[in-house]
């Protein structure tokens, strides 16, 4: 329908660093976008406030925060509504779950280059600096949304199979239980 839906799923803390979120979609006008913010902490009213001043004049842009969801909750957001890419700007991580939890419904990935997270997203998706600005996202965004559709379902088979064969838990039992048996 001509509108790039866009997923973010953190804490509000300062480390998440969502205003950059924010921020980016302020200065994107040639693109409908739609974001869904799902997480809460500490800078949610902040952020709710600062979306308000640089967003809710903007007619391309939708955004909502859906505050804090339980993981199945999530799941069943990404598998009953459509969603074309999933971001993150946080300064650091591990191997972030809610990425993981985007890989596994086949969403391509925007994201900072900080712990685990370029081994993860390697196919599927777009690797921020670790310390991007407002132009770099909203850069990397653009270039998402410019791409063929045969594009995008090939990222969307990268993130699939990624978690797949690298974070599904079942698969990795398996393996791990093939592995000790022939120990």
């Amino acid at each position: 329908d001509g509108v790039l839906r866009l997923v973010s799923c953190s804490s509000a803390i300062p480390i998440k660093r969502i205003d950059l979120i924010i921020e980016a979609l302020s200065i994107i006008s040639n693109i409908r976008i739609s974001w869904i913010d799902f997480g809460d902490g500490v800078c949610l009213e902040s952020l709710k406030d600062l979306a308000k001043r640089e967003l809710s004049n903007k007619k391309n842009i939708q955004y909502r925060f859906a505050g804090n969801k339980p993981n199945d909750e999530i799941r069943e957001y990404y598998r009953t509504n459509p969603v074309d890419l999933f971001i993150t700007t946080s300064s650091t991580e591990g191997c972030p779950v809610s990425i993981q939890e985007a890989m596994a419904a086949g969403i391509p990935i925007i994201a900072t280059s900080v712990g685990e997270i370029p081994l993860m997203i390697r196919t599927c998706g777009y690797l921020l600096s670790d310390k991007p600005d407002k132009k770099e996202i909203s850069d990397k965004i653009c270039s998402f949304a410019a791409n063929k559709k045969e594009v995008i379902d090939n990222m969307r088979k990268a993130a699939y199979d990624t978690w797949n064969n690298e974070y599904n838990s079942d698969n990795n039992y398996a393996r791990f239980l093939v592995e000790m048996m022939a120990l």
